[in-house]
Order: structure tokens, then sequence, then C-alpha cells
């Protein structure tokens, strides 16, 4: 669905020219430069989000989205525009302390690592609301690959899934499918933990989904039919192994 807020829309295209100039800089960001670009994107979050940039970096991913929640859903268009100023101001903190000493970079690192693991989380709520925009493929492939290496907690991953599913990237939400029951063992729960249920109720439902689409989809999604009945077993056997460790 479109953008229905202008001045948002204009406020994403601003941004987006931010973000090409951070992306695009030689060498050390200067000062001067640094504070106007940084009052320029705090200026954004009381206007359009309607809190304060120092609460929104508080917060977690959850807790974001519930400020986004109105009438039961999520606003994509400001967890676009939000996703978008933080994968800005990841890279601006970034520019900020390219030349600082090895541990302000590090705290920098972290920092900005941080903000992209919420930006990625919040543009994939953007396209599973299908906003429409453009360049969310591009944003999620980025993000994905700046925090590929980063832990990410159980949600990340079930949001991931969601949102290369309804995009029909088959064998991507696969692989986050189990990712996402990885997650979930690394993150200590009991077997009789509900969200064992939950994602063995939406593995069996994505392998369903593909079973019945042609094989002309599903050679488009990266997944022939012969690799799905597989996939569907061998997802099954690690919830077993992962359930009965």
């Amino acid at each position: 669905m479109p953008m229905r807020d202008e001045l948002i829309q204009r406020a994403i295209q601003h941004l987006a020219i931010t973000f090409a100039r951070l992306l695009n800089r030689q060498g050390d960001i200067g000062s001067v430069e640094a504070r106007s670009l940084r009052s320029e994107m705090e200026a954004l979050y009381p206007a359009f989000l309607g809190t304060s940039a120092s609460l929104l970096r508080r917060l977690g991913t959850d807790d974001i989205l519930g400020v986004l929640r109105s009438a039961g859903y999520v606003d994509g268009e400001r967890a676009y525009l939000l996703g978008a100023l933080f994968e800005a101001e990841a890279e601006l903190v970034l520019a900020e302390n390219q030349t600082a000493s090895a541990p302000e970079q590090e705290d920098a690192f972290a920092e900005a690592t941080s903000l992209r693991l919420r930006s990625l989380d919040l543009i994939l709520e953007a396209g599973i609301e299908e906003l429409g925009e453009s360049d969310i493929p591009e944003r999620v492939d980025r993000l994905r690959s700046a925090v590929a290496t980063q832990p990410r907690p159980v949600t990340s991953w079930e949001r991931l899934h969601s949102y290369l599913a309804a995009n029909g990237s088959h064998a991507q939400a696969e692989d986050a499918l189990f990712a996402w029951s990885a997650a979930l063992a690394e993150s200590g729960l009991a077997s009789s933990d509900k969200a064992w249920s939950y994602v063995a109720d939406v593995g069996s439902s994505f392998y369903r989904s593909l079973a019945e689409l042609d094989d002309e989809a599903l050679e488009a999604g990266g997944l022939p039919r012969a690799e799905v009945a597989e996939g569907m077993s061998a997802f099954e056997e690690r919830l077993a192994d992962l359930t009965s460790a």
C-alpha cells in the first residue's frame, strides 16, 4: 500500500539524501557537519513519531512497536521512518568516531549495531504490513549483512521469516525458520514452553503453503518441489532434537 502521509514521505526522502551523504563520505566527518546532521535527525523523532529520540533509543523493538501500534496493528509508515532514522543514525555514529580511540570506536560500533538491529526489525515490520516502499528489500539485505555476525532475539528471526515468506523468498524464509528454532534453543526455553509449539505450527503452515504452489513459483523462490518435503522433514527432526536435548 502506498504512503498516505505526505509529510512522512518528504521526511523519508530527505533522510535518504542524508544517508547517502554519510555512505559516500570521504574520510572523517567534520564536527560542524556532524552536528548539523544530528540536529536534522533529532528533529524528526518528535515531529513524526510523537516522542523524543532519547526515549526511542532506550526502548527495545517490541516496546517501540507498542508505541507505533494503533487500532491493533503497527503503523507501517512510522515503522519505516523510524527504521530509516535508526539506520542513518548508526552510520552517523560510526562517522563521528572514525578517528576516535580504539575503546571509543568499540563503543560506537556497539551503539551502531544496536541501532541497526532495531532498524532491521522495524523495516521488516513495514514490509510485513505491505507498505509498498520500493527500497524495503534493499534495506533488509543491507541491514542483514551489517548484523550478520551479531546475536539476534527470537522475535527478530520470526519477523524475518514472516517477511520473506510473504514476499516469496521461500529458501531464505526456510533458512530464517531454522534460525528461529536455533534462537529458541539458545534462549534456554523449556521444551514445554508454548514458543516451541508456535514455531512448529508456523513451520507446518509454511510448508503446507509451499506444497500448494506450482513448480514455477517454487523455483522462483529458490526452493524446488523436491526440496520442500525434505525441508519439512528436516525441520521436524530439528525441532525434535532441540526439544529433547
